[in-house]
């Protein structure tokens, strides 16, 4: 009767043994899985920053745009301005 209760003990106290590696092992994919998530959000976080600072760069791009061809046509403009003005001067 002592060996079976001996050997009973043993068994528990293995099964406990593999239990708590079992946990432990839990625990630590539990971590990584924790770091992973971390990391493709932090990802995420990255692409959502880059669209927007690529769609301010080609607002800012349209609006350098805008300004050349209103410089280039003010430039037309005067031109046309002083032209006329000098015929007017001169008759």
């Amino acid at each position: 009767m002592e060996q079976e209760l001996i050997v009973t003990q043993k068994a528990l106290q293995l099964a406990e043994n593999r239990l708590a590696v079992k946990d432990s092992i839990i625990s630590l994919f539990n971590k990584k899985e924790d770091v992973y998530q971390s990391v493709i959000a932090n990802y995420i976080k990255t692409v959502s920053n880059n669209e927007r600072m690529i769609g301010n760069l080609e607002e800012s791009l349209n609006l350098q745009k805008k300004n050349t061809r209103n410089q280039q046509s003010a430039k037309w403009v005067y031109l046309g301005a002083g032209l006329l003005f000098g015929i007017l001067i001169a008759k």
